[in-house]
């Protein structure tokens, strides 16, 4: 073996590693200046400013583009006000986005509406829909009213509320039920019910004036049907809104175009959408409140004057277009609107471009030339010729911005930004692009009335593809659609997660379920009467048309001046507060009538609608004529406790003159002297009609004053019976649609109920109305009835008269047993007055015999005519001129309600 050892001097180990690492230092040195010539060097990174956004439905924290933001001041002005949905439909087509709305009166409406989720087209759809002139026409729809109800609303033509005996002046014309009533429906079908107006689709802010102390109040959170109803309270017109300690009414009357409220809410660009009125003519101010908005409009000129120079564009829409017909006019305000927003268009676009040139001014230099451009994560996606990616051409950090918010709009992208480097003298631009996760599964969760396959249609063309924020937040919207086409208006999305990792959405469907129901502001209805009529339960799915109905039939009672659902969120559910304004109860009722046949008559009725809070009503009713007398007090429960069952007691006393007619001949008058009781059970058809059992207990004297007359003398008539009487006409007088049916079937026993005479009665009325083409109105009648020939003249049956057959007097024929067809033709006028006028022609068949015989063609006989009437606050004016086939002819002429 051999071995070899060298001994080196200390020194000449030291020189020797020193000389090793300078050779690697160098080798290092010359290795990174050639990567150097070979590798790219960053020379900037460019981002994209984004600000956070509310985005009610997404799945991914959204963010906007940073940049210039647009408000909409939308003033007042009534009808003039469609024109904002004309100008929010040309903003939308040219993809101006709105930031924030400020909104008074009308402009509060639609800005509320859109804010909530409507689109435009929508918001038009619904104004197209509505018949306007109808919209202050509070009184109860007769289909929402018990049979008690509707035959009250036919008698009188003045109504006098009391409080404490003293007359008591409604606080405004109207109390505007009618409009809550849509504002509440519009906003239960609404996408978004927020009680915080800035977590909307974009911020809202609605103007309204506090008469207690003078101020303007500006609603930003709360319910926003009372925020969007006190908007549009026109004092005189609408009553005001009891909303914290505060009374509102027309945000008008302070700040009628909200410039500053909306520049003060962070807009950088604000539109002035003036619908306020020009000042009316003399001749335009005949009303109290016509009166009033002339008022306003001066009071309001100069602060007007003053927020218009504030904004930065202005659209202007002071005059009706002069159309003759409402559709004409909604039309033509909405084309103006868009025509005139589409001619400031480029002035809006201008402006915008100039603030985005002002806030990247600092980006406009340096020129940076770029020889390569390529994306990075995007490529497979398909935007790339969304920009411009020409290479060879000078960029400025501004024109790489420009094209970064072009490819995030695409909402395929979470994050975007751009490199500038630099390798061997090149300059390569880099768009770097992080697309969201692949969306590989929907989870829905809480969903019970609508099954998983419905709510997920909206997802599939998404599942399996990289998630687009867009695409995701339209399918969310989609399924609250699905739920409100269904009548499920407080469904919402609780919870949306976005599983990143595992790619799967998981959604939290709260269906709107019913925590609590609660009523305010009745002080004399008791709670069991509200829950009676308020068929909502704690516990149930919110339904629409259920809640619609149930506001009906509240208001329907007539216990009620208005009646406002306002849905709450809570953790436990959705509590219902339904907010009552109590009417006062005590009422004095006006009514008269007269006619060529029975004279002038009139009556005075006072009534308790609510007595004891039970909600049934006490009427004590006089009457007096020429020949005519009545006197009846009146007890009438609609329902008992919480059943269907109704109950009527009356007492009355009445005389009357009647002539006297045999075989259509007149040959005498006599007087009717009538009093006894009237008691009957029944039981209510839904609010259609009623069937019921009654007894009647009266004594009756005929007597004679003239001439010959058969059964002179006094009865006393015990009778028991059934009658159904279904009503479901839609207005009286002048019905347009619905159908009147009426059977009696009445017993008089002197055995069993200690009447003077037996006999019986039998009898059945059906007429309908149809209406085409709106002005056009048919109705057919049907009147039939008989009875035994122990019926007493003071029982017969009578035909006669301008209602009954033409060509006779008032209950010229009458009988034991008759028969009556007759077919009316009714056409409402088209003439500009704020009366109606109406044109009718009636045929009519019939026959009435005294006693039961074989029925003969001669019998019969028919009558014609023709009546021009008047629709009155006072009542219906006629005058009428018929004939009959033998012979016999009349002149009619009446007014005033029939009682």
């Amino acid at each position: 073996m051999r071995m070899e050892i060298r001994l080196t001097h200390p020194a000449i180990r030291r020189s020797t590693a020193a000389a090793a690492l300078r050779s690697r230092w160098l080798l290092l040195v010359l290795f990174f200046a050639a990567a150097t010539a070979a590798w790219p060097q960053r020379l900037l990174t460019i981002p994209l400013p984004r600000e956070a956004v509310q985005a009610p439905f997404s799945l991914v924290p959204e963010e906007r583009v940073a940049g210039p933001t647009v408000g909409l001041a939308l003033s007042g002005g009534g009808l003039r006000g469609i024109a904002h949905v004309g100008v929010l439909q040309t903003l939308s087509e040219h993809n101006i986005p709105i930031d924030y709305i400020s909104g008074t009166s009308i402009g509060s409406i639609i800005g509320g509406l859109y804010a909530s989720g409507y689109s435009p087209e929508e918001l038009w759809k619904i104004i197209e829909k509505l018949d306007l002139g109808d919209l202050l026409n509070d009184s109860p729809s007769r289909a929402n009213q018990f049979l008690a109800e509707k035959q009250k609303q036919s008698r009188a033509f003045l109504q006098l509320r009391m409080a404490n005996w003293r007359f008591y002046l409604p606080e405004a014309i109207t109390p505007g039920q009618k409009l809550t009533n849509i504002l509440t429906d519009l906003y239960l079908n609404a996408p978004l019910h927020e009680s915080d107006f800035s977590c909307l689709r974009m911020p809202l802010k609605i103007q309204t004036t506090d008469l207690l102390t003078g101020s303007k109040i500006v609603l930003q959170q709360g319910n926003l049907i009372e925020a969007m109803r006190a908007s549009i309270a026109v004092p005189l017109l609408l009553l005001p809104v009891e909303y914290n300690n505060s009374l509102l009414v027309d945000g008008g009357l302070l700040d009628n175009l909200p410039v500053e409220e909306t520049r003060a809410m962070g807009a950088d660009i604000v539109i002035a959408v003036d619908c306020t009125a020009n000042l009316r003519a003399r001749a335009e101010m005949e009303l109290p409140w016509e009166l009033m908005d002339q008022v306003t409009t001066i009071m309001q000129q100069g602060h007007n004057l003053e927020q218009l120079e504030k904004a930065d564009l202005i659209l202007s829409f002071k005059s009706f277009p002069a159309s003759t017909t409402q559709h004409e006019v909604v039309r033509q305000l909405y084309e103006t609107a868009r025509a005139q927003t589409a001619e400031i268009i480029p002035q809006l676009k201008t402006l915008l471009e100039k603030r985005r040139a002002e806030e990247r001014s600092a980006l406009n230099s340096p020129l940076f030339r770029v020889e390569r451009v390529s994306f990075s994560g995007s490529s497979h996606l398909g935007f790339t010729d969304l920009i411009d990616a020409r290479s060879g051409r000078p960029y400025t950090p501004a024109d790489i911005q420009a094209n970064l918010a072009t490819l995030y709009e695409t909402g395929y992208f979470e994050q975007v930004e751009a490199h500038l480097d630099a390798a061997g003298g090149d300059t390569t631009l880099v768009y770097d692009c992080m697309p969201y996760p692949e969306l590989k599964e929907i989870d829905l969760q809480g969903n019970s009335v609508l099954v998983d396959s419905v709510l997920l249609n909206p997802f599939a063309p998404l599942v399996g593809h990289p998630l687009n924020r867009h695409q995701a937040r339209e399918a969310l919207q989609q399924i609250i659609r699905l739920y409100r086409e269904e009548g499920y208006s407080l469904a919402s999305l609780r919870a949306v997660h976005f599983d990143r990792e595992r790619g799967i959405a998981r959604i939290t469907i709260d269906e709107g379920r019913i925590a609590r129901v609660r009523f305010e502001g009745q002080e004399m209805t008791r709670n069991s009467v509200l829950n009676r009529d308020f068929s909502l339960r704690s516990g149930d799915l919110f339904q629409r048309r259920q809640a619609q109905q149930a506001v009906n039939n509240l208001y329907g009672t007539g216990l009620f001046n208005s009646v406002t659902l306002l849905p709450q969120a809570g953790p436990e559910g959705w509590e219902l507060i339904v907010r009552l304004h109590e009417k006062k109860y005590t009422i004095l009722r006006l009514g008269s009538r007269y006619d060529l046949e029975r004279n002038g008559r009139a009556f005075l009725e006072v009534a308790h609608e609510n007595t004891f809070g039970s909600g049934n009503d006490i009427i004590l009713h006089g009457q007096y004529g020429d020949r005519d007398h009545k006197l009846f007090l009146q007890y009438n429960a609609d329902r008992l406790a919480n059943s269907d069952l109704s109950f009527q007691a009356t007492a009355r006393q009445e005389y009357a003159k009647r002539f006297y007619y045999k075989n259509l001949t007149g040959v005498g008058e006599y007087e009717r002297r009538g009093n006894g009781a009237h008691i009957s059970l029944g039981m209510q058809i839904a609010r259609l009609g009623m069937l019921s059992g009654f007894i009647r207990l009266e004594k009756m004297n005929i007597h004679r004053l003239s001439g010959s007359i058969i059964d002179a003398g006094e009865l006393n008539l015990n009778t028991i019976g059934l009658n159904s009487v279904v009503d479901t006409r839609d207005q009286i007088p002048f019905p347009t649609r619905g159908k009147y049916h009426t059977f009696t079937y009445e017993v008089s026993s002197g055995k069993f109920l200690g009447a003077d005479i037996s006999f019986f009665k039998v009898q059945n009325q059906l007429t309908t109305y149809w209406t085409f083409r709106n002005r056009n109105t048919f109705s057919p009648r049907l009147l039939w009835g008989t009875s035994d020939l122990t019926t007493p003249f003071s029982e017969h049956y009578r035909i006669g008269g301008e209602d009954s057959f033409y060509g006779l007097r008032e209950e010229e024929w009458s009988g034991r047993n008759m028969v009556l067809g007759s077919l009316e033709y009714r056409y409402c006028l088209p003439w500009k007055s704020y009366l109606t006028f109406y044109l009718s022609a009636r045929f009519d068949f019939g026959a009435v015999w005294e006693n039961s015989v074989e029925v003969k063609g001669n019998d019969f006989i028919s009558g014609r005519g023709a009546a021009l009437s008047l629709k009155t606050p006072l009542g219906p004016f006629s005058a009428a001129y018929g004939r009959a086939s033998n012979g016999h002819d009349r002149f009619y002429f009446s007014a005033g309600y029939n009682f």
